[in-house]
């Protein structure tokens, strides 16, 4: 959505970015004066937040010497392997829609977090919504209100009752969850 977004001729919703897990945090520092709120789904928090699940839940597969080895060339200004796989993903080939079965070194950072995920929070003054499901294969629900305690008020954390990492745009209850989060924002 854009800045403000209208829900028929005259009722005014404002602008709500929804992000599905994966959505580069750095835009909540940089676009935070486009949007009424954010809507984070079930976030990836960067790689050493709490509220991964080792090994991503059995659904991922993580080449942490790569990504290292990667990072050390990147910062010496040497980044001719960032088409290099660092993340696979246990996708079903034969699923009936398109599926990500891996991300290269460059797609895996520019979905990272910043290091300094907290201070990122508090730097944005509209209201963040986190929410995750109880059930989630790959982050652990009850780690994300402890981490972004430290922002403040503005960023709440809302855990749907037996949603998992997909029922959270499929699950009748999730997405009733995330419209009904939208519509009451701050």
């Amino acid at each position: 959505m854009g800045s403000r977004a209208t829900s028929g001729p005259t009722a005014p919703v404002g602008g709500v970015f929804g992000y599905r897990r994966s959505g580069p945090a750095r835009d909540l520092e940089s676009q935070g004066r486009l949007f009424d709120g954010y809507v984070l789904l079930a976030p990836y928090l960067g790689p050493f937040s709490p509220t991964n699940r080792p090994g991503g839940g059995g659904w991922a597969q993580v080449s942490t010497p790569r990504i290292l080895a990667l990072t050390a060339l990147s910062s010496l200004a040497i980044r001719n392997w960032k088409a290099l796989t660092v993340v696979r993903y246990a996708v079903n080939p034969a699923a009936p829609f398109p599926t990500t079965p891996s991300y290269s070194f460059r797609l895996a950072r520019s979905l990272q977090a910043p290091l300094g995920l907290t201070s990122a929070f508090r730097r944005v003054s509209e209201p963040v919504a986190i929410i995750v499901g109880s059930a989630d294969e790959q982050m652990r629900p009850d780690q994300y209100a402890p981490l972004v305690r430290a922002a403040g008020n503005k960023v709440t954390v809302t855990v749907v009752p037996g949603s998992t990492q997909v029922g959270m745009i499929t699950d009748t209850l999730a997405v009733a969850t995330v419209i009904d989060r939208v519509q009451h924002m701050p």
